[in-house]
Parts: structure tokens; C-alpha cells; sequence
């Protein structure tokens, strides 16, 4: 896979690295600033199951480039509520995070459609009816 940092770095041109900044972890009350300041959230994550890192970021308006894996495909729905790439393929990295940053038709059709999507399929409320559905439901298949 290699490293995202890097293949991205190398792939800027000297006016889109001052626009690109790589943080690191972030302390939790700095992240709500952080989403409202950023453009894009770029989510190369493989092992997540539900990642309320994209939750967070779509509730906040952002447009995503998530890895097309686990439970990830299961929030983004590529090209309508964001971006999603293969995460052994550093040109679908670049070229879906390029995508974003040079159509900012697409960056905002992107950004309502997944803020949308947590408002209606992933609120408190739906969540909590889903889970409750699950568990009875798993439960009836074991008794």
C-alpha cells in the first residue's frame, strides 16, 4: 500500500501544498473547528466498521474520499454523497481528491448529499431503531 502522506505529497503541485495540510490525531475539542476550516476529509482508513469520523465530517458539510472497504461503502455512495477509491491504487487516491478540489459543483452537490445521508439514515433515533431490530432480531434466531 505504501504511504498515502508521501504518494500525495509528491503529486502537488507547489500551489496546492499550501492548500493540503496533513495533522495528525487531533485532540477531540479542536475537531469541530478543524471540519468547519477544511475543505475535504480524506479517509484512507481500511479497517473501520462504521467510522463516525465520516459521519462527523458529512454532518459538518465536508466532501469525503473515503477507501472503498468495510463498512465504509456502507455511508458513501460514490460520486453522490462522496468520493470512494481503491486503497491499493495511489492514482484513484490522488485523482478522487483532485476531483473534489478542482469541481466545486461536484464538491458541493457531494457535501449536501452526505450531510443528507447522516440526517436521514444515520441520526440518533434511526440508529438506535436499527440496532434494537438487530438485537431482537438475533436473539429470536437463537432461541
Amino acid at each position: 500500500m505504501g504511504n498515502y502522506h508521501d504518494a500525495i505529497e509528491r503529486s502537488l503541485t507547489e500551489n496546492e501544498r499550501k492548500k493540503i495540510y496533513f495533522l495528525g490525531p487531533v485532540k477531540r475539542e479542536d475537531i469541530q473547528v478543524l471540519y468547519c476550516r477544511s475543505s475535504i476529509l480524506f479517509f484512507p482508513s481500511i479497517f473501520e466498521n462504521l467510522p463516525y469520523t465520516l459521519l462527523e465530517a458529512m454532518a459538518s458539510g465536508l466532501p469525503v474520499v473515503a477507501a472503498r472497504s468495510s463498512g465504509i461503502t456502507e455511508i458513501i455512495r460514490h460520486g453522490e454523497n462522496g468520493m470512494l477509491f481503491n486503497p491499493d491504487n495511489r492514482s484513484e487516491i490522488i485523482e478522487s481528491i483532485g476531483t473534489i478540489i478542482n469541481n466545486p459543483n461536484l464538491s458541493a452537490s457531494l457535501s449536501k448529499n452526505g450531510y443528507n445521508t447522516v440526517k436521514n439514515d444515520f441520526n440518533p433515533e434511526k440508529s438506535a431503531q436499527n440496532s434494537i431490530a438487530f438485537f431482537l432480531d438475533t436473539i429470536e434466531k437463537f432461541k
